[in-house]
């Protein structure tokens, strides 16, 4: 019988595929709108990667070029332009990311916490005598402040 006071056994890479998919299911349960606007920011989070890196190295081919040809520095204003511009939707697209996260993680945290509820309740009083069931049922209230770090690890697996 594990207690409630030992460490539960480390999760290998080997459990990674399953966590992440029971991970994303209790998020897919909790808040589906909340998984989809989370996915489509990590989208845009990675597009923008990609658009800096490419108007970053333009950039620097009109940098040399103007060096070398003695130009004037102000050709390369429409490339920091476009990448203050690029930059600043991902940044936008970051903090409105976290935010949400923060309600997701809020939204499972909810959900766990009834499905605890909908089994302490469905069992008969004679199931509580038993040490084993009142400590599981114990670790899950406690755990229950884990659905944030649920939810970043989630999204941190997925990007």
């Amino acid at each position: 019988m594990v207690g409630i006071d030992e460490p539960p056994e480390p999760a290998g890479l080997r459990h990674l595929p399953r966590l992440t998919r029971e991970a994303l299911r209790i998020a897919w349960a909790a808040g589906r709108y909340d998984v989809m606007v989370t996915a489509a920011l990590q989208v845009i989070g990675g597009f923008g990667i990609a658009a800096l890196l490419l108007i970053g190295q333009s950039a620097l081919d009109a940098l040399l070029r103007a060096v070398q040809s003695g130009a004037s520095l102000r050709s390369l204003l429409p490339w920091v332009l476009a990448m203050a511009a690029v930059a600043g939707i991902q940044a936008f697209a970051g903090a409105v990311q976290r935010e949400r996260q923060q309600i997701l993680g809020e939204l499972v945290g909810r959900y766990v916490q009834d499905r605890v509820l909908d089994v302490t309740s469905s069992v008969d009083l004679a199931t509580f005598d038993d040490p084993e069931f009142h400590n599981r049922v114990q670790r899950m209230q406690m755990g229950g402040h884990q659905a944030l770090g649920m939810v970043f690890g989630l999204a941190g697996v997925l990007q």
